[in-house]
């Protein structure tokens, strides 16, 4: 919960990004540990100023049946995209979605009519978001969802696929390690650690290419004109936003 929390608190005061360690900022939580029949959940957060007890903002969690869960401030704003873009501390983005040159060689005529390979450019599409970071950098699942994929992939290296409600699929490819209590098959829930950072497959360095796919094309996580149905709230999500916030208490209200 950990890792979900730092992201939350990062949307709802990015002011305090150190909420969970600063004396000077209050964050109140209400939170179902789970059991062996469900997950543990954070169902709300906010930030309070100890001295006024304002409350800066907060978040509430919507559970949602056909579509992955997500957190919602009371006026209904999503902030959700953060989670689907941060799957790991990272250094920098070092390659992002467009077109990247590749070589090849083509044999050319040399002076003496002997052929001679020519470096010839081309290009690519670069499909996903790669992610720098140390190798051994723990990798976060973004989203609760079923591993259905684990294991070795040509250009991918060791590469982890979840599916997630709503034909979604992320991708987490050049892993150095899996997290070893995991198999094809398993559900895994948001900010489960599944693997880390690693340089396996058609890779320069160690890296996290991460890719999201909706019904099987690549989305953008990034771009602005990129807005999925999980990050936006539904007209049918509005009523169980309210449901929350009367359930868990005004005080979590600003």
């Amino acid at each position: 919960l950990v890792w979900e929390l730092n992201s939350v608190i990062k949307q709802i005061y990015p002011e305090e990004n150190n909420a969970l360690e600063n004396t000077n900022s209050i964050v109140r939580l209400i939170v179902d540990f789970g059991d062996k029949e469900r997950w543990a959940q954070i169902w709300a957060a906010e930030i309070i100023d100890p001295a006024s007890g304002e409350v800066f903002s907060s978040a509430f969690w919507v559970e949602r049946s056909d579509i992955p869960g997500g957190f919602y401030t009371a006026g209904g704003e999503s902030i959700e995209r953060t989670f689907w873009t941060n799957p790991l501390s990272y250094r920098r983005i070092s390659r992002g979605v467009g077109s990247v040159r590749a070589s090849s060689k083509k044999a050319a005529p040399s002076k003496n009519g002997a052929p001679v390979a020519t470096p010839k450019q081309r290009y690519r599409t670069h499909m996903g978001i790669d992610y720098s970071a140390p190798t051994g950098t723990p990798i976060f699942s973004v989203a609760t969802g079923k591993i259905v994929h684990l294991g070795f992939s040509g250009a991918f290296g060791n590469l982890i696929i979840l599916e997630h409600p709503g034909n979604y699929r992320t991708y987490y490819a050049h892993l150095s390690n899996y997290n070893v209590e995991l198999e094809v098959g398993n559900e895994v829930r948001r900010g489960l650690e599944i693997g880390y950072v690693g340089s396996t497959g058609r890779s320069t360095g160690p890296h996290l290419h991460f890719e999201l796919r909706k019904d099987g094309v690549y989305v953008d996580p990034y771009a602005t004109k990129t807005q999925l149905d999980l990050w936006n709230m539904r007209d049918s999500d509005s009523g169980l936003l309210t449901r929350e916030i009367l359930l868990l208490g005004t005080p979590l209200v600003n």
